[in-house]
């Protein structure tokens, strides 16, 4: 398989890339990093948000990495929702390899668990 981003040194790399990729699918958005995250997008109404996350090199077509990952992004999903603001509708986690996205509404039953945020 041949690597989609070979020539990537580190995961700000990564994240650059992807960001850039995002706003070309999204020109009228805007990109901002709330709470410290790798990424929100907003396109130009809000019917688009779209919280991103950027690896280096992680195998995510592994289930374990893929959970270690969605977990990161519960946290920021919890800053969002204590903050009072609308959570993100979808999350979207790349690295150099692969991406997925997946629907915020698979994750925010979550949120409610008993746990030290």
């Amino acid at each position: 398989m041949k690597k989609l981003l070979s020539w990537a040194l580190n995961e700000k790399d990564v994240e650059n890339f992807w960001r850039a990729q995002l706003m070309k699918l999204f020109p009228n958005g805007k990109m901002t990093s709330p709470f410290n995250t790798d990424g929100y997008l907003e396109d130009d109404g809000g019917k688009v948000t779209v919280l991103f996350e950027a690896k280096y090199e992680q195998n995510l077509n592994d289930k374990l990495s893929q959970v270690s990952v969605l977990s990161q992004t519960l946290f920021y999903l919890k800053k969002f929702e204590k903050s009072g603001q609308r959570l993100p509708r979808v999350v979207f986690i790349a690295d150099k390899n692969e991406a997925f996205a997946i629907h915020t509404n698979s994750l925010v039953k979550y949120l409610d668990f008993p746990l030290d945020w």
